[in-house]
């Protein structure tokens, strides 16, 4: 992962799209804010893949790069607003990855990128 680009629309905001290669893995996430923060004004963060906390997984299962929210001692430099999450999990060849999601979470949504045979 090269870097996240983090956006607060708040009031409004106004961005394009410009990537300068020729391919690009992406994906965007619209986190719905709450009413109370839609009046505030828009921020816009561009976070290097340095800046971003990593975990290893137990039992040398692959990383989890924290890049919204929490994963236990790790927390992302964005601001939450709804105690959201999202992670970035590479698994390595074999190992299993197991996790329970907090409770007063409910949406969890599981994109894989790249399937490994």
């Amino acid at each position: 992962m090269k870097c996240v680009h983090w956006m607060k629309a708040g009031k409004g905001i106004i961005h394009e799209e410009k990537p300068a290669a020729r391919i690009l893995h992406a994906l965007q996430f619209w986190i719905n804010l709450p009413s109370i923060n839609k009046k505030e004004e828009p921020e816009y963060r561009a976070l290097a893949s340095s800046d971003i906390p990593e975990a290893q997984l137990p039992n040398d299962a692959g990383t989890l790069r924290v890049l919204l929210g929490q994963s236990g001692e790790f927390i992302s430099p964005i601001k939450t607003f709804l105690n959201e999450f999202i992670y970035h999990i590479r698994l390595n060849p074999n190992h299993l990855f197991h996790t329970t999601p907090n409770q007063t979470r409910s949406t969890l949504c599981l994109y894989l990128l790249k399937k490994f045979t």
